[in-house]
């Protein structure tokens, strides 16, 4: 099991049936394991592979869909269904409603069940120069009843998605020059047709941007406000260009005092969190900081995630 795996999987009762969510070509737990997964999609099996063979990606790799979504509640899909652990990686930021999308999940959860989001973080992808989401949207979206993006949102996402060398996701510490992947022709087509879908017949953006904490905050704050049933029961900071947040209705939630939360945020938005200190030395770093060594961490990685906003001696 890959690491990456071990994360998302990390508390799920594998033995039970479970239901993966938009696994598209790359499932995280697959039928073919012996995993006892539904996989839900909004495409076929073959639709996906007719899809995803253009981009050279391994089609044999994906599952076969046992019910293609088409907009309706998933207690309508799957009826009395419950699952043990539903897994939705990189699914959440595309979700038009994402309140509706987790009620949608609680609907089919067990009560004793666990959902596994894996998340983009904004930092380290084409979302780079899109604001975070704030709750105002997400609670607006919610309040319309939203089925599709916004044409504010198509609008954002032409004008201001971008990669970086060649790039579309990028790890920390990554190199190259940013450029615009869209037009702001095709930017204004949208906006004087009043149609996210004006300039091409396919469109599935990211609706939602995040760092970690300002997802993790998001989900306390609309759980503490009655919108959703389920909170935090496990978290790992990003590695590589995603984050992941585990969610249930036992969960113990986000711990930390409002005021820290939201300085986490702005020092996740800063340009420190990307630089080393003039003099930092990785051998003294690991001699300041016992227990970093112990867990046989980098130290580059440590600071730049964990130890400047912790305070850390570096020198």
């Amino acid at each position: 099991m890959g690491e990456r795996k071990e994360i998302i999987v990390a508390g799920l009762d594998l033995d039970r049936p479970g239901l993966e969510i938009g696994p598209s070509h790359n499932p995280v737990v697959a039928k073919r394991d012996g995993y006892d997964v539904v996989i839900l999609d909004n495409l076929s099996a073959d639709a996906l592979r007719a899809k995803y063979e253009v981009d050279d990606l391994d089609v044999s790799l994906i599952e076969e869909v046992d019910y293609v979504w088409h907009g309706e509640p998933y207690d309508e899909l799957f009826g009395d269904h419950r699952f043990a652990w539903i897994i939705a990686s990189h699914v959440i930021e595309h979700v038009p409603d994402l309140i509706g999308f987790l009620r949608s999940c609680e609907s089919v959860l067990a009560d004793d069940g666990v959902i596994s989001l894996v998340i983009p973080d904004k930092r380290y992808s084409f979302d780079y120069f899109r604001p975070i989401s704030s709750i105002a949207p997400v609670i607006d979206a919610f309040l319309e009843n939203r089925r599709q993006p916004s044409v504010g949102t198509a609008v954002d996402y032409y004008l201001n998605v971008v990669r970086r060398g060649d790039k579309i996701a990028w790890y920390k510490g990554a190199q190259g020059e940013y450029e615009s992947v869209h037009s702001f022709e095709e930017a204004k087509t949208v906006a004087d047709a009043g149609d996210p879908y004006a300039s091409f017949a396919y469109f599935d953006p990211h609706v939602w941007c995040f760092v970690p904490h300002s997802f993790r905050l998001l989900i306390e704050d609309l759980f503490q406000l009655g919108y959703i049933g389920v909170r935090e029961c496990g978290f790992h900071e990003t590695a590589g260009t995603e984050f992941y947040l585990q969610l249930s209705r036992m969960g113990n939630g986000l711990t930390m005092e409002r005021i820290a939360v939201l300085e986490r945020v702005q020092y996740e938005l800063g340009d420190d969190c990307y630089r080393l200190p003039e003099g930092f030395d990785r051998q003294r770093y690991l001699e300041l900081n016992p227990d970093v060594a112990e867990a046989q961490l980098d130290p580059i990685y440590h600071w730049l995630t964990y130890g400047a906003i912790e305070g850390r001696s570096f020198r």
